[in-house]
């Protein structure tokens, strides 16, 4: 039987330099023109909920950092 996923792993070659990629992904302002509204904050712990509107319903999720190597088991 396998085992569960618990991470995904991602390779990508960006044409940018490292501090504008790492600023894309967080800052919210940023985030937000090349995904969706959110309220995210780059803080270990801190829960952040990103907004869209796919087709006519609204999507909202909830996600928080965690630091790497912490023990995720107790998160909802």
């Amino acid at each position: 039987m396998s085992q569960p996923l618990t991470a995904i792993e991602l390779d990508e070659f960006l044409p940018h330099p490292p501090a504008k990629v790492w600023r894309a992904l967080t800052e919210p302002d940023l985030i937000a023109t090349w995904l969706m509204e959110n309220d995210f904050k780059p803080v270990v712990g801190h829960r952040y909920t990103m907004r869209g509107t796919p087709s006519r319903r609204t999507w909202s999720r909830t996600a928080s950092w965690a630091a790497a190597g912490a023990d995720r088991s107790s998160r909802s």
